[in-house]
C-alpha cells in the first residue's frame, strides 16, 4: 500500500504465508506514505527477508485496531511489525510468539515490535511469548539523538514472557519485554510487565532514553547473569544504563516510577532496578532515578541490591514501601555504590534481609545519602564476626568522586533490624569513614545500636549520641507506627492492585473489604474490586490508615490524540484543533491544555465532537489530553498526555515533505491531476492547471521546494505574493531553454519583468529557492543565484503551483517568514 490519502479502511482480512516482503520489507504488508485503518486483521505466519515479518510501516498514519500479529518472523527488525516515522496508533492489538533476528542475530530486535524514530501509541495491547536476538524481546524503540525526541506512549497493555536470547558468544542479551533507546520518553500507565527473560532488563531496558511510569506492575522477569559481576545479571526487573562514546554522546538514562509495583524480579545485582549512569570517562552524567508511592517488595538478589542498585544515578524515594527484598552480599532493599546520591523520604523499610551487611541499606564509594521521616523495622543483615548493619550499611571505598559517603539520617525510625548492630559503618580507612551523621531518630535494637569495624560496637542510643559528630537527639524507643498504601492506584476491571502494610506496635492487624486477618507485621495482599474501594488498616478496634483503589469504567474506551501530531515542534500559534480517537461509550469529552508536563488546565467541558479548537500562544510547549465521559460510568477515562511546541511569533515555517500522503488540505483549480506518490506531489496537466498549499501567507521570507521537470514541456509556474487573480507575482521555469522569467502582475497588468538563463541538471532535479525581502526577489537553483530584482510593491500573498501540458514532481516544501 502506497501513497493513499484518507478514507482507506481495511477491514476483517487474514494475511498469512507472505515471504520475503517489498524489497525484504514487509512479509505480509508494506504500508509506505500512507493514512490508514486497520480493524480486525490477522497477519500470522509471514516473513521477511529484511525487516518487518508481519508489516513494515514507514512514514504513514496508520491505525490498527483489534488486530492479531501472530508467529511472523524478520531476518533482523520488527518480527511481528517494523515502523519508521509517523505516529502510528495500535489499539487491542495481540502481538504473539513473532520473532526478529532469524538470519541475522546482531540485529535482530524487536521480536514483537520495532519502532524507530517514531511517537506511538499502543492502548489495550497484549505483547506475549516474542522472541528476539540480542535486544528487546517484545518492544524496541529507537530514538536518535539529533532527531526530535520520540514521545511513546503504552497503555492498559501487557508485557508478558517475551525472551531475547544473545547474539553471540560474549555478548549479552538486553530488554526481555521492552527496550527504549537514545531521545525516546517512554510512558507506561497501567500496564503489566511479567515473566519476561534477558541477561540485563529482563521486563524492561533502557539505553540513554527515558521511562516514565505510573499506575503499572513489574514483576517476576529475570536477569540472568551469563558471568556474574561482568556479563549480565543486570536489572531483573529494570536496567538502565547511559555509556556514551566520544562520537556519540547523549544524556543518561532516567526512570521515573509513580504508584507502581516492583516485585518478585531477579538477577545477579539490582534484582528489582539496576540503574546506572555513564561510567566511559567522556562524561560523568550522573543517570536519573526517581520513586513516588511505589511498592518494590520480594525482589531477590544472588549478588547486591535485592530491591535495587543504583550506580552513578541521583535516586530520589518518596513515600515508597520495600518490603521482603533480599540480596545474598550487601544491601537487600537498596545499594548505592559510585559517588550516587540518594534521598529517602517518609519510607518504609521492613523485612529486608542481606547475607553480609546493609538489610535495608548499603552505601559505598563516596556520594551523598540523605535520609528523612523514614521507617526501618526487621530488616536482617549476617550473623557472623564483623558483618551486620540490620537497618544500614556504610562501607569506604574509594568512589570516581573523592572522599566518604556523606550525608544524615533525621528523623527516622531505625528499630529491630537483626541480631546483629542496628548501624554499621566501616572506619578502618580514616579518609574514607563516614561522613553521615544520625539525629532526631528512634532506635531500638537489644543487640546494639552501632558497629565500627575497626572500632568495635555501640551498644545503647545514649552511647551512640555520645559520639561526637556522628550522633545527637536520638532516644531510644519500641517501634509503633503505620505504614498502609496501594499500588498500582488507578487500575481497569479485572487487574489486580497490591495493598502493602508495616504496623509494629498494633496488634490484631486486619484490613477489611474481603481482605481479614493480616499474617504478620508487615506484608503484601491482592485485591481486585469490581468499582472503586478503599481499604481500611485496623488494629483491633481502632483504625491505622486507609488505601483506596479507583477502577476505571469497563465500558468506556480511551479517546487518543491525533493531532497535532504528538511531539510536533513547528505548530503554528493561534487557533489549533485538537483531534483525538474518539472512546468507545463516551458520550461527551473534557479537554484538558497547558503549558505543563501533565495538563491540569481544562479548557473545554462537554464537548460532543472528538475536536476541539483552542488558541495556543508562540513559542510554547504545550500538553493536552482529552476525556471521556458516559452518564454509566462513575469514573472518566482520560486519555494520554500528548504534545506540540509553537514556533516563535515571527511565524512558523510551512513544511510539507507528504510523508504521510495526505494533501486533503491542498486547493486545485483547472483540470489536471496531483497525486502523492514516492513520498513527492506529482502535478500533471494537459491544459492550466493550478495547486496550493494550506500555507498563509508571508510578506519578507523565503520559500524553498525540491522540484523535477519530469516530462511535457518540462515547465513550471510558481505563482507567489499572491493576492488575487489580478494581483501576483510568476516565475516562469522552462527545463528546455533553460529560460527563467520573473513578472509582477498589478491590477490585471505586468508591471515588472526580469528575464535569466540559468542552465539545468541533466535529471531537471534541482531545490528551488525564492528570497523575498521588501521589494526584492531573488532567485536561487541548487544555491546558485539565477535573477534578482526589486519589484515595484512590497512582496505579499500566498503560493501556487501552476503547470500546462507538463509533469512536475515538487517535494520538500518549506517557507519561512511573516
Amino acid at each position: 500500500m502506497r501513497d493513499c490519502g484518507a478514507n482507506v479502511v481495511v477491514d476483517g482480512i487474514t494475511v498469512t504465508g507472505g515471504r520475503g516482503g517489498n524489497g525484504g520489507y514487509g512479509g505480509g504488508l508494506f504500508v509506505a506514505d500512507a493514512t490508514a485503518v486497520f480493524r480486525h486483521c490477522v497477519f500470522t505466519g509471514n516473513q521477511a527477508d529484511i525487516d518487518g515479518g508481519g508489516a513494515f510501516v514507514l512514514t504513514s498514519g496508520v491505525i490498527f485496531a483489534d488486530c492479531t500479529f501472530q508467529s511472523n518472523g524478520a531476518a533482523r527488525f520488527g518480527g511481528g511489525v517494523h515502523v519508521i516515522g509517523g505516529t502510528p496508533i495500535f489499539e487491542r492489538v495481540t502481538f504473539t510468539d513473532n520473532e526478529a533476528g532469524l538470519h541475522d542475530l546482531v540485529n535482530g530486535w524487536g521480536g514483537g515490535l520495532y519502532v524507530t524514530d517514531s511517537s506511538p501509541f499502543l492502548i489495550g495491547c497484549s505483547i506475549r511469548a516474542n522472541r528476539a536476538h540480542f535486544a528487546a524481546g517484545g518492544i524496541a524503540i529507537m530514538g536518535h539523538g539529533t532527531a526530535p525526541r520520540s514521545v511513546v506512549t503504552v497503555r492498559d497493555t501487557s508485557i508478558t514472557d517475551n525472551v531475547v536470547v544473545p547474539a553471540g558468544a560474549g555478548t549479552e542479551a538486553q530488554g526481555g519485554g521492552m527496550h527504549i533507546e537514545d531521545n525516546v520518553h517512554a510512558v507506561l500507565e497501567r500496564v503489566r510487565v511479567a515473566g519476561n527473560v534477558a541477561n540485563s532488563g529482563g521486563g524492561l531496558s533502557t539505553y540513554r532514553a527515558e521511562y516514565e511510569i505510573v499506575d503499572s506492575v513489574i514483576e517476576n522477569n529475570q536477569g540472568n547473569a551469563i558471568v556474574p559481576d561482568q556479563l549480565g545479571g543486570f536489572g531483573g526487573g529494570l536496567w538502565a544504563g547511559s555509556v556514551n562514546s566520544a562520537g556519540s554522546v547523549r544524556s543518561a538514562a532516567s526512570v521515573a516510577l509513580t504508584r507502581t509495583v516492583v516485585r518478585g524480579n531477579t538477577a545477579h545485582v539490582g534484582a528489582g532496578l539496576f540503574v546506572q549512569g555513564d561510567f566511559s570517562g567522556v562524561t560523568n552524567e550522573q543517570a536519573t532515578l526517581t520513586l513516588t508511592d511505589a511498592l518494590v517488595t520480594g525482589n531477590a538478589a544472588t549478588g547486591r541490591g535485592g530491591g535495587i542498585m543504583v550506580d552513578r544515578t541521583m535516586a530520589t524515594i518518596s513515600r515508597g514501601l520495600f518490603l521482603q527484598n533480599t540480596a545474598d552480599s550487601w544491601g537487600g532493599a537498596l545499594a548505592m555504590v559510585a559517588s550516587s546520591t540518594t534521598t529517602i523520604d517518609q519510607t518504609t523499610l521492613a523485612g529486608n534481609a542481606a547475607g553480609v551487611i546493609g538489610g535495608a541499606l548499603f552505601a559505598d564509594q563516596g556520594g551523598t545519602l540523605t535520609v528523612t521521616g523514614a521507617r526501618f523495622f526487621g530488616n536482617t543483615a549476617g550473623t557472623g564476626a564483623g558483618v551486620g548493619g540490620g537497618a544500614v550499611a556504610v562501607m569506604g571505598a574509594a568512589g570516581p568522586t573523592p572522599g566518604p559517603v556523606t550525608g544524615s539520617i533525621t528523623g527516622s525510625v531505625l528499630a529491630d533490624d537483626g541480631t546483629k548492630y542496628e548501624v554499621w559503618e566501616a572506619d578502618c580507612d580514616a579518609s574514607h569513614f563516614s561522613a553521615i551523621t544520625y539525629t532526631g531518630n528512634s532506635l531500638h535494637n537489644t543487640s546494639g545500636i552501632y558497629y565500627r569495624n575497626c572500632t568495635g560496637g555501640t551498644a545503647t542510643v545514649a552511647a551512640f549520641n555520645g559520639l561526637a559528630g556522628k550522633a545527637s537527639g536520638n532516644v531510644s524507643a519500641a517501634a509503633s507506627f503505620a505504614t498502609f498504601a496501594a499500588a498500582p492506584r488507578t487500575i481497569v476491571p479485572g487487574a489486580i492492585a497490591v495493598l502493602a502494610w508495616c504496623a509494629p506496635g498494633n496488634g490484631g492487624l486486619t484490613i477489611d473489604g474481603g481482605v481479614g486477618a493480616l499474617p504478620g507485621t508487615f506484608g503484601t495482599a491482592e485485591v481486585s474490586p469490581p468499582t472503586t474501594s478503599t481499604y481500611t488498616l485496623s488494629g483491633g478496634a481502632t483504625s491505622l490508615a486507609q488505601a483506596t483503589v479507583t477502577v476505571t469504567c469497563a465500558t468506556l474506551g480511551t479517546p487518543i490524540p491525533v493531532s497535532p501530531r504528538n511531539a510536533d515542534t513547528d505548530q503554528p500559534p493561534g487557533t489549533v484543533t485538537l483531534g483525538w480517537y474518539p472512546a468507545d461509550g463516551a458520550a461527551t469529552y473534557d479537554v484538558y491544555l497547558d503549558a505543563g508536563t501533565e495538563p491540569a488546565t481544562r479548557v473545554a467541558t462537554d464537548v460532543t465532537a472528538a475536536t476541539y479548537d483552542v488558541s495556543v500562544l508562540p513559542d510554547t510547549q504545550y500538553s493536552w489530553r482529552a476525556v471521556a465521559k458516559s452518564p454509566a460510568c462513575t469514573e472518566p477515562s482520560a486519555g494520554p498526555v500528548a504534545s506540540f511546541h509553537t514556533c516563535r511569533a515571527s511565524g512558523c515555517d510551512f513544511v510539507y515533505t507528504f510523508d504521510d500522503g495526505d494533501i486533503s488540505g491542498w486547493t486545485r483549480a483547472g483540470k489536471g491531476m496531483a497525486v502523492v506518490a514516492d513520498g513527492g506531489l506529482h502535478i500533471r496537466s494537459k491544459r492550466r492547471f493550478k495547486v496550493a498549499p494550506p500555507a498563509p501567507a508571508i510578506h519578507d521570507g523565503s520559500v524553498s521546494v525540491q522540484v523535477t521537470l519530469e516530462s511535457g514541456r518540462r515547465a513550471l509556474r510558481v505563482l507567489f505574493g499572491y493576492r488575487d487573480a489580478a494581483n501576483y507575482r510568476e516565475l516562469l521555469i522552462n527545463g528546455a531553454s533553460g529560460r527563467w522569467l520573473l513578472r509582477e502582475h498589478a491590477r490585471g497588468r505586468i508591471r515588472r519583468s526580469k528575464l535569466a538563463t540559468h542552465g539545468m541538471p541533466a535529471a531537471g532535479s534541482f531545490e528551488l529557492r525564492i528570497e523575498l525581502q521588501g521589494r526584492t526577489v531573488t532567485v536561487f537553483a541548487n544555491d546558485a543565484q539565477v535573477l534578482s530584482t526589486s519589484l515595484r510593491d512590497p512582496n505579499g500573498g500566498t503560493l501556487a503551483f501552476q503547470v500546462t501540458g507538463s509533469a512536475v514532481l515538487i517535494d520538500n516544501l518549506r517557507i519561512s517568514g511573516s
